[in-house]
């Protein structure tokens, strides 16, 4: 049963519709929904007075919008990869542009990003740093420099699709107007001049409800090129958008409101190789910024990180991001000492010592898949690590081996010795770590594993999975959890064209 409209949704859609006519593009979407507190209840003024107040309320949106505010609040949320990509791309305030988009300007060399105050005046905090990290990940997955595939207008909406996807499981908001896989477009208020261009329109709303979140832009893109299938001449893709062939002849039929792309196709041919070493650029040193802090990379999901790291190195230095990991969390433990002044009391109560205990469990997989050879790695890099570090090391199959536990302490290596060959449980290293002896005993763990077995618990501290040659994990990783491969080369030379 259809939702009756009300009165002040009836008017709204009336204003927009002659808005459109006299080619008057204002985001009307947001506009209505920001207005309904206002104006959704009680008595509406007459057509014309209302869209004089609409224009007032969009230009107070616009006059007041400060973007530098909001992106100081974006690049304080703690994502360091995200601020890094950010700080690299020059922001232009351009009011021609509808919403927000990114490009790349080859007299001054750099990237840019323009956005539209009107439109990002209106957006709430939550939605405002969505719509900058949507303009960032095309930066992120290569959208800008390399990835443009024909007709253009359906490249945009599969690769919008991958990334707002992406950004709504991380936990982040877009606008309403925004295209997501699994959610159905909205249908154009001014309706269709034919039943061919309906027919088209409802096509294309039942393949994007359809549409399966978190896959590639590729798979987005041959989902939606099966309409040119099941149009059969009537309707499907031109090189203008989405077409219908109705009695009066072809006509174009509007999929919704989008960001700009229009400035990616400024990179001349000739510049595009070099572009991209830029991009590739910018975005390695975002991922060293990253994996160089704790909760770098917010809550990007691990296995996107390994998709961006493998795009900036042709080797991914899985010995330099094990190093990295311990490094992170190593705090030590404190105690009262009377040879430390309290800098708050001082000389009435004791001072706190800082000690360097046995803060790192290393756990050993010893289903068979581990050889000591590949031990023996890990090792040499965890031996590198700070001066006054201490490790405990455990062997674990099924259960946890307690004969088998050792401390590697500083100057010393440690023998490598196979105690178990059953079959694997990573629970029993999750519970022997939040057991009553060992809470608050280890601030993060390094399991070493050939990743085959089913997804533990959470882990309440933070946890690294060292997987050997030729393996992964079997499951999708916690956000926070860090996987390092052994393997000494990975894809190289760009993004996995299946993932984004």
């Amino acid at each position: 049963m259809t939702k009756p409209v009300s009165k002040y949704d009836a008017l709204f859609d009336e204003i927009e519709i002659a808005f459109t006519e006299q080619k008057i593009n204002l985001p009307f979407d947001l506009l209505q929904e920001r207005m309904r507190p206002i104006y959704g209840t009680g008595p509406l003024p007459e057509a014309a007075e209302f869209a004089k107040i609409v224009v007032e309320f969009y230009e107070h949106s616009r006059d007041t919008y400060d973007f530098d505010k909001s992106i100081c609040k974006f690049m304080g949320k703690g994502n360091a990869f995200l601020t890094e990509v950010s700080r690299w791309v020059k922001k232009v305030n351009n009011p021609s542009v509808g919403t927000a988009g990114l490009g790349y300007d080859a007299n001054r060399d750099e990237f840019m990003m323009l956005y539209n105050p009107g439109f990002m005046g209106l957006l709430t905090e939550e939605e405002h740093n969505g719509v900058i990290t949507h303009e960032l990940f095309h930066l992120i997955f290569k959208h800008v420099t390399s990835r443009r595939k024909e007709p253009h207008i359906v490249c945009n909406i599969a690769q919008d699709e991958a990334i707002n996807s992406l950004i709504v499981k991380d936990g982040g908001k877009l606008p309403p107007s925004c295209l997501m896989p699994g959610q159905r477009p909205k249908t154009p208020k001014k309706g269709f001049s034919s039943p061919e261009a309906k027919l088209a329109h409802e096509t294309y709303a039942d393949i994007i409800e359809g549409s399966p979140p978190m896959e590639s832009s590729e798979y987005y893109f041959e989902l939606l090129m099966t309409m040119n299938q099941k149009g059969k001449g009537k309707f499907g893709w031109n090189a203008n958008g989405l077409f219908a062939a109705g009695k009066d002849g072809e006509e174009q039929v509007d999929v919704g409101p989008m960001d700009n792309h229009d400035l990616w196709d400024t990179i001349p041919e000739e510049l595009r190789g070099l572009v991209e070493g830029k991009r590739k650029s910018i975005v390695e040193k975002a991922v060293r910024k990253a994996d160089g802090q704790a909760n770098g990379w917010g809550n990007i999901p691990e296995s996107v990180r390994e998709e961006i790291r493998a795009s900036v190195s042709d080797c991914v230095d899985w010995k330099t991001l094990l190093s990295r990991f311990p490094g992170k969390h190593i705090r030590g433990k404190t105690r009262t000492s009377i040879h430390r002044i309290n800098k708050r009391y001082p000389y009435v109560h004791s001072g706190r010592s800082l000690s360097y205990l046995p803060l790192v469990l290393i756990a050993i997989d010893q289903s068979g898949s581990v050889d000591n050879s590949q031990l023996e790695e890990v090792f040499a890099v965890l031996g590198n690590l700070a001066r006054k570090t201490t490790f405990h090391m455990i062997n674990f199959d099924t259960d946890i081996d307690h004969e088998s536990f050792q401390v590697w302490r500083r100057g010393t290596n440690p023998v490598v010795k196979r105690t178990k060959c059953g079959g694997t449980n990573f629970d029993c290293v999750q519970n022997w770590v939040e057991s009553r002896d060992n809470k608050n005993e280890y601030q993060c763990v390094v399991i070493c594993t050939d990743g085959e077995c089913s997804k533990p618990p959470p882990s309440k501290i933070p946890r690294a999975w060292v997987l050997t040659r030729g393996h992964k994990l079997m499951f999708q990783p916690d956000q926070k959890d860090i996987v390092i491969h052994m393997d000494d080369k990975v894809s190289s030379g760009g993004l996995n064209d299946h993932v984004r």
